[in-house]
Protein backbone atom coordinates (compact mmCIF):
# COMPACT_ATOMS: atom_id res chain seq x y z
CA UNK A 1 0.00 0.00 0.00
CA UNK A 2 1.47 3.58 -1.15
CA UNK A 3 -0.26 6.78 -0.50
CA UNK A 4 0.35 10.62 -2.01
CA UNK A 5 0.35 12.99 0.85
CA UNK A 6 -1.09 16.13 -0.31
CA UNK A 7 -0.23 19.26 2.17
CA UNK A 8 -2.44 22.57 2.21
CA UNK A 9 -0.54 25.86 2.64
CA UNK A 10 -1.68 28.37 0.48
CA UNK A 11 -3.87 29.67 3.22
CA UNK A 12 -3.74 33.52 3.45
CA UNK A 13 -3.09 33.78 7.20
CA UNK A 14 -5.56 36.50 7.83
CA UNK A 15 -6.41 35.59 11.62
CA UNK A 16 -2.60 35.51 12.47
CA UNK A 17 -1.74 39.42 12.28
CA UNK A 18 0.41 39.35 9.14
CA UNK A 19 2.19 36.85 10.22
CA UNK A 20 3.33 33.43 7.54
CA UNK A 21 2.18 30.83 9.89
CA UNK A 22 3.30 27.94 7.32
CA UNK A 23 6.82 29.54 7.43
CA UNK A 24 6.78 30.71 11.62
CA UNK A 25 9.17 28.79 13.93
CA UNK A 26 7.68 26.49 16.69
CA UNK A 27 10.66 24.71 18.60
CA UNK A 28 13.27 26.62 16.38
CA UNK A 29 11.82 24.49 13.27
CA UNK A 30 8.87 25.84 10.38
CA UNK A 31 5.39 24.88 11.03
CA UNK A 32 5.20 23.72 7.46
CA UNK A 33 8.39 21.49 7.45
CA UNK A 34 6.86 19.98 10.54
CA UNK A 35 4.18 19.04 8.97
CA UNK A 36 5.79 17.92 5.90
CA UNK A 37 8.54 15.59 8.14
CA UNK A 38 5.75 13.92 9.88
CA UNK A 39 4.78 12.72 6.38
CA UNK A 40 8.25 11.76 5.34
CA UNK A 41 8.72 9.71 8.23
CA UNK A 42 5.36 7.39 7.73
CA UNK A 43 6.54 4.48 5.78
CA UNK A 44 3.52 4.11 3.12
CA UNK A 45 4.14 7.50 2.09
CA UNK A 46 5.36 7.54 -0.95
CA UNK A 47 5.47 10.98 -2.33
CA UNK A 48 4.67 14.20 -0.84
CA UNK A 49 2.79 17.60 -2.76
CA UNK A 50 2.79 20.78 -1.27
CA UNK A 51 0.58 23.70 -2.47
CA UNK A 52 1.58 27.03 -1.38
CA UNK A 53 1.15 30.52 -2.06
CA UNK A 54 1.76 32.76 -5.20
CA UNK A 55 5.64 33.70 -5.68
CA UNK A 56 6.81 31.28 -2.41
CA UNK A 57 7.49 27.59 -4.18
CA UNK A 58 10.90 28.13 -4.71
CA UNK A 59 11.22 29.10 -1.08
CA UNK A 60 9.29 26.17 -0.11
CA UNK A 61 11.51 23.68 -2.63
CA UNK A 62 14.68 25.38 -0.92
CA UNK A 63 13.59 24.64 2.48
CA UNK A 64 12.46 20.46 2.10
CA UNK A 65 15.77 20.02 -0.15
CA UNK A 66 17.77 21.55 3.50
CA UNK A 67 15.98 19.39 5.66
CA UNK A 68 16.91 16.40 3.47
CA UNK A 69 13.03 15.22 2.60
CA UNK A 70 13.39 12.67 0.21
CA UNK A 71 9.57 12.33 -1.18
CA UNK A 72 8.93 15.60 -2.19
CA UNK A 73 7.56 15.14 -5.69
CA UNK A 74 6.28 18.82 -6.48
CA UNK A 75 5.47 22.22 -4.97
CA UNK A 76 2.64 24.16 -6.29
CA UNK A 77 0.56 27.56 -6.18
CA UNK A 78 -2.68 26.81 -4.59
CA UNK A 79 -6.05 28.69 -5.24
CA UNK A 80 -8.22 30.85 -3.46
CA UNK A 81 -10.24 28.06 -1.79
CA UNK A 82 -9.29 24.79 -0.30
CA UNK A 83 -10.87 23.09 -2.66
CA UNK A 84 -9.05 24.68 -5.72
CA UNK A 85 -5.48 24.01 -3.67
CA UNK A 86 -6.09 20.45 -3.19
CA UNK A 87 -7.37 20.06 -7.14
CA UNK A 88 -3.80 21.95 -7.93
CA UNK A 89 -1.24 19.65 -5.91
CA UNK A 90 -3.77 16.39 -6.98
CA UNK A 91 -2.75 17.56 -10.55
CA UNK A 92 1.26 16.05 -10.02
CA UNK A 93 -0.30 13.19 -7.76
CA UNK A 94 0.86 9.89 -8.84
CA UNK A 95 -1.10 6.08 -9.42
CA UNK A 96 -0.74 5.46 -5.44
CA UNK A 97 -3.46 4.15 -3.49
CA UNK A 98 -4.52 6.22 -0.74
CA UNK A 99 -4.05 10.20 -0.96
CA UNK A 100 -4.26 12.13 1.79
CA UNK A 101 -5.01 15.98 2.18
CA UNK A 102 -3.59 17.59 5.44
CA UNK A 103 -3.41 21.45 6.84
CA UNK A 104 0.27 22.36 6.61
CA UNK A 105 -0.27 24.45 9.61
CA UNK A 106 -0.85 21.22 11.92
CA UNK A 107 2.51 20.77 12.91
CA UNK A 108 1.76 17.66 15.66
CA UNK A 109 0.34 14.77 13.87
CA UNK A 110 2.33 11.96 14.25
CA UNK A 111 3.58 9.16 11.63
CA UNK A 112 1.41 6.98 13.44
CA UNK A 113 -2.08 8.93 13.14
CA UNK A 114 -1.21 9.40 9.51
CA UNK A 115 -0.42 5.97 9.05
CA UNK A 116 -3.60 4.61 11.07
CA UNK A 117 -5.35 6.98 8.74
CA UNK A 118 -4.04 5.63 5.44
CA UNK A 119 -4.71 1.75 6.54
CA UNK A 120 -8.55 3.06 7.73
CA UNK A 121 -9.06 5.09 3.88
CA UNK A 122 -7.04 2.08 2.05
CA UNK A 123 -9.84 -0.52 4.06
CA UNK A 124 -12.91 1.89 4.38
CA UNK A 125 -12.67 4.15 1.22
CA UNK A 126 -12.72 7.38 3.25
CA UNK A 127 -11.27 8.69 6.96
CA UNK A 128 -9.97 11.32 9.09
CA UNK A 129 -8.29 11.48 12.30
CA UNK A 130 -10.75 13.33 15.01
CA UNK A 131 -11.34 13.42 18.62
CA UNK A 132 -14.34 13.47 20.58
CA UNK A 133 -15.12 17.02 21.11
CA UNK A 134 -14.50 17.92 25.46
CA UNK A 135 -16.70 21.28 25.59
CA UNK A 136 -20.58 21.26 25.93
CA UNK A 137 -21.49 22.22 22.50
CA UNK A 138 -24.68 24.69 21.88
CA UNK A 139 -27.12 25.21 18.51
CA UNK A 140 -27.25 28.97 18.26
CA UNK A 141 -29.41 31.46 16.31
CA UNK A 142 -29.82 34.90 16.62
CA UNK A 143 -27.48 34.94 19.91
CA UNK A 144 -29.76 32.62 21.35
CA UNK A 145 -29.47 28.84 22.60
CA UNK A 146 -31.59 26.83 20.61
CA UNK A 147 -30.39 23.26 21.90
CA UNK A 148 -27.69 21.05 23.60
CA UNK A 149 -26.47 18.55 21.65
CA UNK A 150 -25.56 14.87 23.36
CA UNK A 151 -21.67 15.53 22.98
CA UNK A 152 -21.08 11.95 23.40
CA UNK A 153 -21.23 11.50 19.32
CA UNK A 154 -19.40 14.47 19.13
CA UNK A 155 -15.87 14.86 17.40
CA UNK A 156 -13.35 17.46 16.22
CA UNK A 157 -13.02 17.07 12.40
CA UNK A 158 -8.78 17.19 12.13
CA UNK A 159 -6.11 16.31 9.24
CA UNK A 160 -4.95 14.36 7.15
CA UNK A 161 -8.05 13.03 5.89
CA UNK A 162 -7.58 10.49 3.37
CA UNK A 163 -9.79 8.71 0.65
CA UNK A 164 -8.65 6.02 -1.66
CA UNK A 165 -7.18 7.51 -4.82
CA UNK A 166 -9.47 6.76 -7.22
CA UNK A 167 -12.76 7.71 -5.09
CA UNK A 168 -10.77 10.98 -4.34
CA UNK A 169 -10.36 11.84 -7.71
CA UNK A 170 -14.25 11.51 -8.31
CA UNK A 171 -14.74 13.65 -5.30
CA UNK A 172 -12.85 16.40 -6.61
CA UNK A 173 -14.80 16.25 -10.01
CA UNK A 174 -18.18 16.51 -7.53
CA UNK A 175 -16.90 20.45 -6.97
CA UNK A 176 -18.02 22.91 -4.32
CA UNK A 177 -16.96 24.95 -1.81
CA UNK A 178 -16.05 22.69 1.94
CA UNK A 179 -14.40 23.45 4.93
CA UNK A 180 -12.99 20.38 4.88
CA UNK A 181 -12.75 16.63 2.40
CA UNK A 182 -14.86 14.55 4.41
CA UNK A 183 -18.01 17.22 4.34
CA UNK A 184 -17.46 16.53 0.51
CA UNK A 185 -17.47 13.11 0.84
CA UNK A 186 -20.64 13.57 2.78
CA UNK A 187 -22.16 15.44 0.50
CA UNK A 188 -21.48 12.51 -1.79
CA UNK A 189 -22.61 9.70 0.07
CA UNK A 190 -19.60 8.20 1.47
CA UNK A 191 -19.49 7.18 4.43
CA UNK A 192 -15.92 8.13 6.49
CA UNK A 193 -14.25 6.14 9.15
CA UNK A 194 -13.33 7.83 12.62
CA UNK A 195 -9.39 7.49 13.09
CA UNK A 196 -8.35 8.81 16.95
CA UNK A 197 -6.40 12.10 15.94
CA UNK A 198 -4.64 13.74 19.21
CA UNK A 199 -5.72 17.01 21.21
CA UNK A 200 -2.03 18.01 20.47
CA UNK A 201 -3.04 17.98 16.86
CA UNK A 202 -3.61 21.75 16.88
CA UNK A 203 -3.95 23.91 13.96
CA UNK A 204 -2.33 26.79 14.03
CA UNK A 205 -4.22 29.51 13.62
CA UNK A 206 -4.60 32.41 15.49
CA UNK A 207 -1.54 34.27 17.46
CA UNK A 208 -2.12 32.82 20.72
CA UNK A 209 -1.96 29.12 19.08
CA UNK A 210 1.52 30.02 18.97
CA UNK A 211 2.31 29.60 22.95
CA UNK A 212 0.19 26.22 23.28
CA UNK A 213 2.34 24.99 20.13
CA UNK A 214 5.58 25.79 21.67
CA UNK A 215 4.42 23.71 24.53
CA UNK A 216 3.73 20.75 22.43
CA UNK A 217 7.22 21.05 20.90
CA UNK A 218 9.21 21.20 24.40
CA UNK A 219 6.95 18.17 25.18
CA UNK A 220 7.97 16.49 22.11
CA UNK A 221 11.89 17.07 22.43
Amino acid sequence: MNCTGIILAAGASSRMKGTDKQLLSVGGIPVLLRSVMNFENTVEVSEIIIATKQGMCDEIKELCKNAGVTKLKAVCEGGDTRGKSAEAAFAYAGETDVTLIHDGARPFSSPEIISAVIKAAYENGGAIAAVPVTDTIKCVKDGFIEATPDRSGLYGAQTPQGFKTELYRDMLSHGGDFTDDSQLAEAMGIKVKIVMGSYDNIKITTPEDIARAEIIAGKEQ
